[in-house]
């Protein structure tokens, strides 16, 4: 196939927005703060994703060798939130970091970053989200697509 017969549009389905926000902020409210327990280390203690791609797991399988399989599996986890989180715009960025990591208010938010509340809450927070889930995706995927069936799970009834 040569590049010019590829519908650029094709490359990137459309995205159902609502479902897809729903799905992220699940994720980073939910099972973000677990992945940091499990892995004993906060997001707010990192300064930068720390990968050097050395194996930290001996061969012999055990219960306690499970264990730290799972957190190292955790840590990695949580590193790879870092790296989604810094990979986004600088105002999603700040946004992502001040409630799921710093854990401030959506007020504080807004007054932090000088936004009325319907432009934080119209635009800047649902933007930061779906950042968030592109730029995850690679790791754990957070999108959901137009027409997609979400197996059974009713994502968009956590009240949040």
């Amino acid at each position: 196939m040569n590049i010019e017969d590829l519908d650029f549009e094709s490359l990137v389905p459309e995205l159902d927005e609502e479902r897809t926000i729903a799905k992220a902020k699940h994720f980073l409210m939910r099972t973000f703060p677990r992945l940091q327990r499990v892995s004993h280390i906060q997001a707010s203690d990192l300064k930068s994703p720390s990968m050097d791609g050395m194996p930290k797991v001996a061969s012999a399988v055990n219960h306690t060798d499970d264990k730290i399989v799972k957190r190292l599996a955790a840590e990695e986890a949580v590193n790879q939130v870092i790296k989604a989180i810094n990979g986004c715009t600088c105002m999603s960025r700040q946004i992502l970091i001040k409630l799921y990591i710093q854990h401030h208010s959506d007020t504080n938010v807004t007054i932090d970053l000088h936004l009325t509340r319907s432009h934080y809450f119209d635009k800047y927070k649902p933007l930061a989200l779906l950042e968030f889930a592109d730029a995850l995706s690679g790791v754990q995927e957070l999108r959901v697509f137009q027409g997609e069936v979400e197996n059974g799970t009713a994502w968009g009834l956590y009240g949040d």
